[in-house]
């Protein structure tokens, strides 16, 4: 910029110089403004991109813990009534899964919560994941619910078979 003022300086009359010089400037602060708008709506638009890839990632982790937690419902579903020694395992397998669900819905939470607050344009297709994600969440809380109002083991083996029919009269209720 220097270079082409001081050569505007030199080839042309003092008052016409003066002028082209300032036309110069206001072209260049034009353009200087003009790329700051581009640069920060462009900065925008990656960071927007960035949050919602961050989003899918993590939402496909989450989908997947989903979809573990259930095919362990339903092994424990067929294991539940077997005989006594099975149904302690079963028992004691619960006792983590409860674990794990709660801090799957812990982590639920905290991405909707997120989700909802960094990312600026909630697309219809984000809107959509999210009720996806919850449905499907209240559908394993419920099916969990069922589970958990098994009746305890029952001592010496005796009633195994009567908390399975009763267990499993509950599922197919809430099926």
């Amino acid at each position: 910029m220097r270079e082409t003022m001081v050569k505007i300086e030199r080839q042309e009359p003092p008052e016409a110089g003066v002028h082209d010089i300032e036309k110069l400037r206001r072209a260049l602060e034009s353009l200087s403004t003009d790329f700051e708008v581009f640069w920060s709506q462009t900065t925008t638009k990656i960071e927007e991109y960035r949050r919602t890839c961050t989003f899918a990632e993590d939402l496909e982790r989450i989908d997947n813990e989903l979809l573990d937690l259930n095919e362990h419902l339903k092994k424990v579903d067929t294991k539940i009534g077997e005989n006594l020694q099975t149904a302690k395992a079963t028992a004691s397998s619960f006792v983590q899964f409860e674990k794990t669900v709660t801090i799957l819905e812990e982590r639920i939470e905290t991405f909707v919560r997120t989700t909802e607050e960094s990312i600026n344009v909630l697309t219809p297709q984000i809107i959509k994941d999210i009720s996806s994600l919850r449905e499907r969440w209240r559908n394993l809380k419920r099916k969990n619910r069922f589970r958990i109002a098994l009746p305890s083991i029952p001592h010496g083996g005796r009633g195994v078979d009567e908390g399975d029919r009763v267990h499993r009269s509950r599922v197919e209720q809430a099926r």
